[in-house]
């Protein structure tokens, strides 16, 4: 969003707030530290963010909801202000109404999901910024344990539409889902952000995709289970894609009050056209993602991650350590390091890279 809208918008709740009593303002000061360490030298950028958010009370059954953030320095797309919620919220007696910038993501309790409204949007139990679309969404109840949701967004910022829509229901205990993706082709030029798609290399262009996906979750004795069916094909190509997940959760309390959790998923996808001539591997590669946080006490606690090719045993580990300062203030420390040779998967490209570190406090409000 350009400067001078941001300044518009913001002239106008200067007008409008001082009317208004109830309409509070709450939100996070955070700086990170972010040092990427090299064979004999270390690269470090400092980051700052002001993340907004007007608390407006509800207008009978309507909601309005305005949160953004404000980068410092700019982002690598230029952008220097990020709307994450910019939007009217309306409820009617048979559905719900949502129109503008807004979260989105269809996610079940995995690390990864592979069938996700933006692939993406949640990884590693972290956000990006494609979860945030400018979309009108769709949230029909049915009865108390089962819905249906329809999205139409702007497709990475290009002005063309993208759409999806997701069942939901209740069986003997499983939480199951049902979905269908249909994303535009655009030329790589329109693309802003990340690119999460398959590119034809005469054209340029990002191909017009269409991704079906099943998930289940449920328990099993003691132990959390879900899984995930996806299949991505492209209009253009004879073949598509599979992919296939299955993960676990474990949770075990000491001392009566902390809880131990941990998580193990199994990614398979079926290489096909997508990943050809990119990543040599077999006709799939498979991936073993692990986390575990362990609650140090009330104020502090341990978490590490670790994301393994099962194909040529190439890794990504990302420890990390939170704690709470007291008087809204936190500090998190984390890292990543990747094990394995350049041409390996998960391996750095610049085989002079070692890892990284990431300091930041923060403070809200």
């Amino acid at each position: 969003m350009s400067q001078k809208i941001f300044c518009l918008i913001l002239l106008i709740l200067l007008i409008v707030l001082p009317v208004s009593a109830q309409v509070e303002i709450g939100g996070e000061i955070k700086a990170n530290l972010i040092s990427t360490i090299y064979q004999g030298e270390i690269k470090s950028l400092l980051q700052e963010t002001l993340q907004l958010e007007l608390l407006i009370p509800r207008f009978g059954d309507t909601d309005a909801k305005v949160e953004l953030k404000i980068y410092n320095p700019e982002l690598l797309n230029g952008e220097r202000i990020s709307f994450q919620k910019l939007y009217l919220k309306r409820k009617f007696d048979q559905f719900y109404l949502t129109v503008g910038r807004q979260p989105i993501s269809w996610s079940f309790g995995s690390m990864l999901n592979p069938v996700d409204y933006s692939l993406g949007a949640e990884a590693i139990k972290q956000e990006t910024i494609g979860k945030y679309q400018d979309a009108v969404a769709l949230y029909v109840p049915l009865n108390w344990n089962s819905n249906l949701a329809l999205v139409a967004s702007n497709f990475s910022g290009t002005g063309k539409i993208k759409w999806g829509i997701r069942g939901r229901a209740g069986y003997k205990g499983y939480d199951l889902t049902a979905s269908l993706i249909r994303e535009p082709a655009i030329n790589l030029t329109e693309l802003n952000g990340l690119m999460n798609h398959a590119t034809d290399q005469v054209a340029g262009e990002v191909l017009t995709c269409t991704r079906a996906g099943l998930t289940a979750k449920g328990d099993l004795g003691p132990l959390g289970v879900y899984s995930a069916l996806g299949y991505y094909h492209w209009d253009q190509r004879e073949q598509g894609n599979l992919v296939l997940l299955l993960g676990g959760d474990y949770s075990y309390t000491y001392h009566y009050d902390q809880l131990i959790t941990a998580q193990l998923e199994y990614l398979v996808l079926e290489k096909g056209e997508l990943l050809s001539g990119v990543i040599p591997a077999g006709e799939y590669l498979n991936f073993l993602i692990g986390n575990i946080n362990y609650p140090l006490d009330d104020f502090s606690a341990l978490n590490f991650t670790v994301i393994s090719s099962l194909d040529d045993g190439s890794m990504v580990l990302q420890p990390s350590y939170q704690v709470d300062l007291g008087s809204n203030l936190s500090l998190n420390l984390s890292g990543f390091y990747q094990l394995g040779d350049p041409d390996k998967i998960l391996a750095s490209a610049d085989e002079k890279r070692i890892g990284g570190i990431e300091t930041a406090l923060s403070y809200s409000f």
